[in-house]
């Protein structure tokens, strides 16, 4: 079974049948207690900054999205954005608010993996200290050239959020 049907089946779990019973127990699904942490950085012409993932990433090759990663042991949220941010970006944020909250779905070794994530956002006031360390590119872009990129789905609908939020400022 791919990954695609093992959710729908997760999805239709509290339906009373059988064989979507069965099927779903053929998977181990847990929680883990890592999380990751990302950061929407964006100017003043409400440009969002977005990285493009190397072509040899694990995860989403050569995909544009946030900036971030996973947590470390005994890590906030807030200091995992802050830890990132510095090692992907050499950028040490100032005040990251929480913008949106959800969680990823990944098929590792057999396993569903649910991943929370947390999504910052901060206004950008001093590009000139951007430094790109990590993937293999990085870009400001508005939200009508971000519907044209490669991007990740789950990352599409934060953005919506993240328009939204900013229209309201």
């Amino acid at each position: 079974m791919d990954f695609d049907v093992a959710c729908y089946y997760i999805e239709n779990l509290n339906k009373p049948d059988d064989l979507l019973k069965r099927k779903v127990m053929s998977f181990s699904i847990k929680t883990i207690s890592r999380y990751s942490a990302h950061i929407i950085l964006y100017d003043d012409d409400r440009r969002i900054l977005l990285q493009q993932r190397s072509d040899t990433a694990t995860n989403f090759p050569g995909v544009w999205g946030f900036f971030g990663g996973g947590s470390k042991a005994g890590e906030t949220p807030q200091r995992t954005i802050q830890r990132e941010t510095r090692e992907e970006l050499s950028y040490r944020l100032r005040n990251p608010c929480l913008v949106a909250q959800d969680e990823v779905i990944k098929k590792k070794d057999g396993v569903i993996l649910h991943v929370p994530r947390y999504v910052f956002i901060e206004h950008c006031l001093e590009k000139k200290y951007l430094k790109l360390q990590e993937g293999q590119g990085m870009g400001w872009f508005r939200f009508s050239e971000i519907k044209i990129l490669k991007t990740h789905p789950q990352d599409r609908e934060i953005l919506a959020q993240v328009q939204k939020y900013l229209m309201r400022r």
